[in-house]
């Protein structure tokens, strides 16, 4: 219940991703990913050649077509969390992704510089809006065409599918926000 750890994993963790659908867990590292199955009981993390070597994973999503990775060299995915494939080199790292089960391919993700979306799998993106939506570390979809982000400049909120960002300030003591 949380009262003691066990140290597990021999290198900095990024990202943590329980996998129903592939009965795994998945762990985002600075240096790609590592898998541990449910008979592993995430005691035993494998360093499969992925192609993620070199990689800092800084955050995972899935949805029905498979795993998504924000990365530092772009987006990257894979159907079965063992053989992973960029899908878009970006300029700036992708701090943050999120699925959108709303609309088929749908993904949100960020960088330093703004949010963006893809349509296609993540294949191509474009930008959301020419809002200041910077330093966007979480990414949160809260129902259709409804998703806040969290960042530097405080969190912000589309209703309108990243057309339209306001932000959401009521109640903070610092527009500051990690998640």
């Amino acid at each position: 219940l949380g009262v003691t750890f066990d140290h597990v994993l021999d290198i900095p963790v990024t990202a943590l991703l329980w996998s129903s659908s592939l009965q795994i867990w998945i762990a985002g590292t600075r240096d790609g990913v590592r898998v541990s199955t449910r008979a592993m009981e995430a005691r035993v993390w494998i360093d499969g050649e992925d192609g993620t070597e070199g990689v800092t994973v800084l955050e995972l999503a899935q949805d029905e077509y498979g795993l998504y990775g924000a990365t530092s060299t772009g987006l990257w995915f894979s159907n079965d969390a063992q053989d992973w494939t960029q899908r878009l080199a970006t300029d700036h790292p992708v701090m943050a992704v999120a699925t959108d089960p709303d609309w088929d391919g749908g993904i949100w993700f960020s960088t330093a510089a703004n949010v963006f979306r893809s349509d296609d799998g993540g294949w191509s993106a474009r930008l959301t809006s020419e809002a200041p939506v910077h330093g966007v570390v979480a990414l949160n979809r809260v129902g259709p065409g409804h998703v806040i982000a969290s960042g530097s400049d405080g969190p912000w909120e589309s209703m309108d599918g990243g057309v339209t960002w306001l932000p959401v300030t009521r109640g903070l003591s610092s527009p500051d926000c990690r998640g």
